[in-house]
């Protein structure tokens, strides 16, 4: 409980800077005399096309929620770091909404941050992760071309392959073809790209199921090798930048998606209008405002299940007894500023 009061604290009070970085400081300062272990860090982008498994590998790596994860493409709508401290190293994963061109971005109404976030957030890492859904057939045998944009223009960083739901791959012997097939490059025709083929600029290939955890530990060994002598940028109890109100929204987001999938659109007001945190107990109350009233109607159908998943997730998160209040509602001629992209 008191780790998790301490995530609280950082993340609720924003207004406490100085006193943050006062901290993290005195914290790096104690583990490196105690140690005699200088202090090293790893900045991950994670970038792919929609639902290969970004965000459940990062969960998985981080050991906590840190994004959203349904079967839904796009669950991801912009990104997030999950932090990992490891001994004398601090690794942040970048979690990106899956990649898109523009083209595609403006057919599925998406804003701009959605579509750049994967191309800017490239720019600041230490390591490129690409990650590929290998059981989908119709993209199992081609890296997307904006991501094979992504590579070129940031070819001074090094990139990686990561081959992922190989649990879903009956004969194992494909995966070898595959691994060949992806890290040699994608050539284009008359037409424009191939549909087969990947970038010889990748330095290593892995092959994970997140969902499990197979492969997870070599990635992270990995990682661990790469990592540079460097400073750390969060405590070594937080596991996620986001704010509380952020993640008790991805838990939201999460489950109606879940719930209702592609039924209710993507766009919806949350607001967490109560947060109380007490040694026992966090009491919530969370607010769901939708454009039409046909909607209200149609989430309130199922508000007790969506309650109790909620409440289960969010225990877990905060490892105590949540007590989960939540309000559906309606409103007419909802400004942009009201409709949160979902």
């Amino acid at each position: 409980m008191k780790a998790i009061l301490k995530q609280l604290k950082y993340t609720k009070e924003l207004t406490t800077t100085n006193i943050i970085f006062n901290t993290l400081k005195q914290q790096q300062l104690k583990y490196c005399s105690s140690t005699k272990q200088p202090l090293k860090n790893l900045t991950v982008a994670v970038i792919g096309a929609p639902n290969a498994g970004k965000s459940t590998l990062i969960n998985n790596i981080v050991g906590a929620k840190v994004s959203a994860v349904s079967h839904v493409a796009h669950t991801t709508r912009t990104f997030a770091n999950g932090i990992l401290t490891l001994g004398n190293t601090q690794f942040i994963f970048t979690d990106t909404p899956g990649v898109v061109s523009h083209h595609v971005g403006r057919r599925l109404k998406m804003d701009n941050q959605h579509i750049r976030t994967p191309k800017r957030v490239a720019s600041s890492a230490d390591i490129l992760a690409v990650m590929t859904d290998i059981s989908f057939r119709r993209t199992k045998d081609y890296i997307d071309e904006t991501v094979l944009n992504i590579l070129n223009e940031y070819s001074d960083i090094p990139a990686i392959l990561i081959m992922n739901k190989v649990d879903m791959i009956k004969r194992k012997e494909d995966l070898l073809f595959l691994a060949t097939l992806l890290t040699k490059d994608r050539q284009k025709d008359e037409w424009g790209y191939l549909d087969y083929g990947g970038s010889s600029k990748f330095r290593e290939v892995f092959m994970t199921s997140a969902k499990d955890g197979e492969g997870v530990k070599e990635l992270l060994n990995y990682f661990m090798i790469k990592a540079v002598p460097g400073p750390w940028y969060y405590s070594q109890d937080i596991y996620s930048d986001s704010s509380v109100e952020k993640q008790i929204s991805e838990v939201f987001r999460e489950t109606l998606l879940s719930l209702f999938g592609q039924e209710i659109p993507w766009q919806v007001k949350q607001e967490t209008v109560l947060f109380h945190h007490s040694e026992s107990a966090v009491r919530i109350h969370h607010k769901l405002t939708w454009p039409k009233k046909s909607q209200q109607r149609y989430v309130s159908t199922k508000l007790e299940e969506l309650g109790k998943q909620c409440t289960d997730e969010l225990e877990y998160i905060f490892q105590c007894p949540v007590l989960l209040t939540v309000d559906v509602s309606q409103k007419n001629k909802m400004s942009k500023d009201d409709l949160i992209m979902f």
